[in-house]
């Protein structure tokens, strides 16, 4: 039979929305390692859980051409909560790389 019945308890979601870009990123050599270290402030996020950065390097011999480091997965738990990574500054010195 079909009909009017009881009413069901609401389901609430929310939609997930894009975050802001990064207010700030710096950029600093680690006394320790020397490597390059990758810093940023976290985005006005709505409430949401950010899940990955996009972290690139800019090819220093052609200004389209951007690259992300092995060391700088942006879905990795230590850049997550840390909101940094490091490159290593033989990577910046390699032919990838060009420094």
């Amino acid at each position: 039979m079909f009909g009017w019945g009881k009413s069901s308890t609401p389901a609430y979601l929310k939609a997930a929305q894009k975050p802001s870009a990064t207010a700030s990123v710096a950029t600093t050599i680690d006394s320790a390692t020397g490597n390059l270290v990758i810093s940023w402030a976290a985005p006005s996020n709505n409430g949401d859980s950010v899940f990955k950065y996009y972290i690139d390097v800019q090819k220093k011999t052609d200004s389209t051409a951007w690259i992300s480091p092995a060391t700088c997965v942006g879905t990795s738990a230590g850049v997550l909560s840390t909101l940094s990574c490091q490159v290593p500054m033989d990577t910046l010195t390699s032919a990838t790389y060009a420094y």
